[in-house]
C-alpha cells in the first residue's frame, strides 16, 4: 500500500491535457482515501490510496519536491521584479509622495 505524509505536494494529470498541483491535507481511514487541497485550502481531489498508487505507477501523478516549489516561487518573484524594472510606473505630478 502507498503511504504519504500530510503536507506533501503532488501533481496530477487531469483529462490528459493539463495538470493540477495540490497538497495532501488529510488521510481518511473510512473509506481509505487521501484528500488533497489547493494553495487556497480548497478541496480539489479525493482519491483512494490504491488509486493514487496506480497513478504514480502510470506516470499520471508525481510527488513534487518542496525545493522545486520554492524554486518556482523565487523564479516568479524575480520575473515580476524584472518586468517592473523594465516598465516602471509613471510618476504623476502631484501624486508623488516626495513632491
Amino acid at each position: 500500500m502507498y503511504s504519504a505524509d500530510i503536507g506533501i505536494w503532488m501533481e496530477f494529470v487531469v483529462d490528459g491535457t493539463h495538470s493540477i498541483r495540490c497538497t495532501l491535507a488529510a488521510k481518511m481511514t473510512e473509506p481509505d482515501c487521501f484528500v488533497f487541497v489547493n494553495r487556497q485550502g480548497v478541496n480539489v481531489i479525493e482519491k483512494p490510496v490504491a488509486g493514487v498508487a496506480r497513478e504514480l505507477e502510470a506516470g499520471t501523478a508525481r510527488q513534487i519536491a518542496e525545493s522545486v516549489l520554492v524554486d518556482r516561487a523565487i523564479d516568479t518573484v524575480i520575473a515580476r521584479l524584472r518586468a517592473r524594472n523594465e516598465n516602471p510606473a509613471r510618476i504623476v505630478p502631484g501624486l508623488d509622495s516626495a513632491a
